[in-house]
């Protein structure tokens, strides 16, 4: 028996070992880091990971002190600029004064090439081409559809990117291929790579050599024949510190990344050699409160980055903080989280950020990339601003360097959770300019009434279930909300440098949302979610299900606002008895044009649509062979225009009307005839 225990000491003790081993991070790169760093965030193994948790909840009490000030988790505490308007509403009143951006420096123009994903380092995603344009669009046409390498069940959510008429994007093979954009033809294909290669985002430098994230690797290969730039790093790859999806941009010769470590990541864009790091975690990361160990590994970085060259500023948008609905284990506000972050690259520090929403228990990521343009204020002068839309289908619009925001922001007050050990914030964001693009606050009057049947079986399943302005979770209670899904999701938006006019698609789709105990003994909280649908599956909220919006981001008004997408065997109809679209839950989103024209995928009826950007008036639409999965690209070659359709699915429709997607591997220029 003595041997027994032995052998067991002995075996607990070598994986506490292991296990403090992958705690320890060498941080000799990061420039507000300490060297050596012993963090629960830095273990690698799944595996331990896993054993780690299992320690943790064993030995640390889950209940917190009770007697915890709510000052802690007040936003407007110790806050001099928020103005109490009453007993419940705060507002952060804009302040003209702070503006500093104004508009002397020159934004970028897509025109023939689109060398980033999102079109340029501003990830405004709007072509200036003119060619098909709203006197010609019945003459679209497809030129060319190819069908590339499919290994992996999955969708293609990178906007392909084009110079010099070759078309670069990844496969659902793993691997990186180019074509012609005139023919269609395979220039090289690259393989190797793993299913989230060039994820979210692929870049071409000016040197002809691409570069994109695939895990925690960032890779560069030659444009030319898809070789490996054996110059950058080893043998074409650098090492980040956590894993990468988005589009990397280069600074004064250094190239940056963000990593769903929480770091901004910089290497010399020639050897690949890590200049510096920098952390953007939450400050109370490995951190007790009131004896309670914090968790939160959220906040990641998976919208995307931009660039402001001429003042060397990165923006990035973060997400929600961890465990979705349960923040029992990170209390505070949750810092970093849901933000967007102005980082000065040549100071190398924060410059300013700002939070939608303070310590999320819904899922409201910010979720697309920063847009960076321009907006004519009412001096008339032009204000360079950063952009950002959200799940919530808030704009959020800022001077890109002091931060100050264009429009007054209103705050609410807020329900406090019930959860033992869950200290919500005590207001939330409230907008109403600029104008909310979704609805994000489900009620009785959002009940679908598509026919009496769906209406009476929505009401009787909602009859005992909890919404309501950003209300709070329960055990044993479930909650109905929108925007798990946006509002505004992952393709973002573009928008018209000239007009300062935005395009943006959106989900209105309700869900069934709650948390529920799954180890009595440790008080461990899983989340549940699923989308609220009728008898029929269709969503159990008011159609449109889907929408496109124009917003003028001058003055925060909506210009227009359409259905996108369609269950054509509904056959709805408004009261005037026309025939309308339903709109459809989307990700593939919409690129504007100088030619009037908006272009759009994403829908469930997999169809590419065409739109008139004055109006939102549906000019024109084609039946794609799968779901469109990212933004079209516009591009010019040969002295000839084209729109590029990424046709592969969506992963994220699949899970929820798995019968009507399916995955694929299409790629499909249309043009004029």
């Amino acid at each position: 028996m003595k041997k027994f225990f032995k052998i067991f000491l002995y075996l607990v003790i070598l994986i506490f070992l292991i296990i403090i081993l992958d705690m320890t991070r060498v941080n000799k790169n990061f420039i507000n880091k300490p060297i050596i760093e012993i963090s629960k965030y830095n273990i690698n193994s799944s595996f331990l990971k896993s054993i780690y948790n299992t320690f943790d909840y064993l030995i640390t009490n889950h209940k917190f002190n009770e007697s915890i000030s709510q000052k802690q988790f007040n936003p407007f505490y110790n806050e001099k600029r928020f103005i109490s308007l009453n007993s419940e509403n705060y507002l952060l009143k804009s302040d003209s004064k702070r503006f500093r951006s104004y508009a002397n420096k020159k934004n970028i123009f897509n025109n023939s090439n689109w060398t980033r994903s999102h079109g340029n380092y501003q990830s405004n995603r709007f072509s200036y081409l003119d060619k098909i344009n709203k006197s010609n669009f019945k003459n679209i046409e497809k030129k060319w559809e190819i069908s590339f390498p499919k290994k992996y069940e999955r969708d293609i959510q990178c906007n392909p990117i084009i110079k010099n008429g070759i078309i670069y994007f990844p496969t659902n093979s793993g691997s990186i291929l180019a074509i012609d954009g005139k023919t269609g033809s395979a220039k090289w294909l690259r393989n190797g790579f793993s299913r989230y290669v060039a994820r979210r985002g692929i870049l071409i430098s000016e040197e002809n050599f691409l570069y994109f994230s695939d895990n925690k690797n960032l890779i560069s290969l030659k444009a030319s024949d898809g070789q490996f730039n054996n110059q950058f790093g080893k043998n074409g790859f650098v090492k980040l510190t956590g894993s990468s999806s988005v589009a990397p941009v280069i600074y004064k010769n250094i190239i940056l990344t963000v990593t769903f470590d929480k770091t901004i990541e910089a290497f010399d864009v020639n050897t690949g050699k890590n200049l510096w790091n920098f952390s953007f975690e939450d400050p109370n990361n490995n951190k007790k409160i009131n004896g309670k160990k914090y968790f939160n590994n959220g906040g990641n970085p998976w919208g995307g980055i931009s660039l402001d060259k001429h003042r060397g500023i990165l923006f990035i948008t973060t997400g929600n903080a961890s465990s979705y609905f349960d923040g029992t284990q990170r209390p505070g506000l949750n810092k970093f989280s849901n933000s967007l972050i102005a980082f000065d690259l040549n100071k190398k520090k924060i410059l300013w950020n700002f939070q939608e929403v303070y310590h999320d228990i819904w899922n409201l990521d910010i979720p697309a990339p920063p847009i960076l343009s321009s907006v004519k204020l009412k001096n008339n002068k032009k204000l360079d601003v950063v952009i950002a839309v959200t799940k919530l289908g808030n704009t959020l619009i800022f001077d890109r360097e002091s931060g100050e925001h264009l429009f007054d922001i209103y705050y609410k007050k807020s329900p406090l959770s019930k959860l033992l050990g869950e200290l919500t914030s005590s207001h939330q964001i409230s907008q109403s300019i600029p104008e909310p693009f979704s609805k994000n606050i489900f009620n009785d009057d959002q009940i679908t009434n598509i026919n009496p049947e769906s209406k009476k079986y929505i009401s009787n399943l909602i009859a005992n279930k909890k919404y309501g302005f950003f209300e709070t979770y329960e055990f044993n209670k479930q909650n109905i909300q929108f925007n798990f899904h946006g509002g505004a999701e992952w393709p973002g938006a573009s928008v018209d440098h000239n007009t300062g006019v935005m395009y943006v698609t959106s989900n209105e789709i309700p869900w069934i949302t709650g948390v529920k105990i799954i180890d009595k003994k440790t008080n461990k909280i899983t989340s549940t979610f699923k989308r609220l649908k009728d008898i029929e599956g269709y969503p159990g909220s008011k159609p449109p299900w889907g929408k496109i919006t124009a917003l003028d981001l001058n003055n925060g008004k909506i210009k227009w606002q359409k259905p996108f997408g369609n269950y054509e065997d509904l056959n709805l109809k408004n009261n005037k008895d026309e025939v309308i679209d339903s709109g459809t839950e989307n990700f593939g989103g919409v690129t504007g044009s100088a030619g009037g024209l908006l272009f759009a995928t994403g829908t469930l009826d997999s169809k590419f649509y065409i739109f008139d950007s004055d109006n939102g008036k549906k000019l024109k639409e084609f039946k794609l062979p799968f779901i469109g999965s990212a933004p079209p690209s516009i591009y010019e070659t040969g002295g000839k225009q084209y729109i590029l359709v990424v046709s592969t699915g969506s992963f994220s429709l699949k899970q929820g009307y798995p019968e009507k997607v399916s995955f694929g591997n299409k790629l499909i220029a249309f043009g004029l005839k």
